[in-house]
C-alpha cells in the first residue's frame, strides 16, 4: 500500500467519524472505515487482562469467543506490545513479531487465527496509567503483507487508536472499560501467599503437597491475570489489590 494524499485524507476522515461518534455502532463504523482505508480486512478493539472483556470490531466471532475466557481477553500479541510499548507488526506464516515465549493459550489462539484465515497484521498497545498495555487495537489481513508497508502505517494506527480510546470513554463511559479486580482461585492465592513470605517453589510444593511445576504454574497464571510479569510483580499486585494480608 502506497501512502498517498488520499490515504491521509481517509485517515483524517476516520478520526472525524470517531470524534462525532454517539454510539457503539458509530464506533464500529469508524473502525471499519479506518481499516478499509488502510488496506486491512479485519479490526478489533479490546481490553487485555486483567479486565472484564469488552470488544468491538470485525474479527471472526469464533476467535473472539475463544479469546474471551470469563474474566480476560487474551490477545496473543498483547504481551509483546506491552513489552515494546510500541505497535507489533506480525506475520503468522513466518511467526515474525510473535513473542518468543508464548503460553499454551496464546499458541492456541495464534493457531486459530491462522485457521480462520487471518495471516498478518499489526497490534497497537494503548498504555494506561500504570504504564502497562491493557487496551489494544489490532488489525489484520487474510494474506501476508510486506512488513515495510506495515511500518509506514504505524503512525496512522497509533493516532487512530488513541482517538478511538478517547471516544470509547466518552461514548460508553469509563466504568465500562475500567479493569476489574481479577478473580484468583484458592491455589493461586495460597502459592502467592507463601511466596510473599519468602518460600521457594520447592518449599511451597512440600507445604501444599503438590509438584513444584504446579506451584510455578499457579504463580504464572496469577501474574497473567494481573497483567504483570514475574513472581515479584504478581505478589506486589496482590498486595495492592488487598488479596493478601
Amino acid at each position: 500500500m502506497v501512502v498517498t494524499a488520499q490515504t491521509l485524507d481517509a485517515n483524517v476522515e476516520a478520526i472525524n467519524l470517531v470524534r462525532k461518534a454517539l454510539s457503539a455502532d458509530d464506533l464500529v463504523k469508524a473502525g471499519s472505515y479506518w481499516a478499509k482505508a488502510n488496506g486491512f480486512d479485519h479490526w478489533i478493539y479490546g481490553i487485555g487482562a486483567p479486565a472484564q472483556p469488552r470488544l468491538l470490531g470485525t474479527f471472526p466471532p469464533a476467535w473472539i469467543k475463544s479469546a474471551t475466557t470469563g474474566e480476560t481477553f487474551s490477545d496473543p500479541l498483547l504481551t509483546a506490545a506491552d513489552k515494546r510499548r510500541a505497535p507489533v507488526v506480525w506475520d503468522l506464516q513466518s511467526r515474525a513479531g510473535l513473542p518468543s515465549l508464548l503460553t499454551v493459550t496464546h499458541n492456541r489462539l495464534a493457531r486459530e487465527l491462522w485457521e480462520m484465515g487471518l495471516r498478518s497484521g499489526m497490534t497497537v498497545p494503548i498504555i494506561k496509567d500504570d504504564h502497562h498495555a491493557q487496551c489494544v487495537f489490532a488489525v489484520s489481513n487474510t494474506h501476508v503483507v510486506d512488513p515495510r508497508v506495515r511500518y509506514k502505517q504505524e503512525p496512522y494506527a497509533m493516532v487512530f487508536a488513541l482517538y478511538f480510546q478517547q471516544a470509547i470513554q466518552r461514548v460508553l463511559g469509563n466504568e465500562v472499560f475500567t479493569p476489574q479486580t481479577p478473580v484468583l482461585v484458592p491455589r493461586e492465592l495460597e502459592c502467592l501467599n507463601w511466596s510473599s513470605q519468602g518460600k521457594t517453589s520447592a518449599e511451597i510444593a512440600m507445604i501444599l503437597g503438590i509438584a513444584e511445576s504446579t506451584v510455578n504454574y499457579h504463580i504464572a497464571n496469577a501474574a497473567r491475570k494481573f497483567g504483570v510479569r514475574g513472581r515479584l510483580q504478581a505478589i506486589q499486585q496482590a498486595f495492592r489489590l488487598r488479596l493478601l494480608n
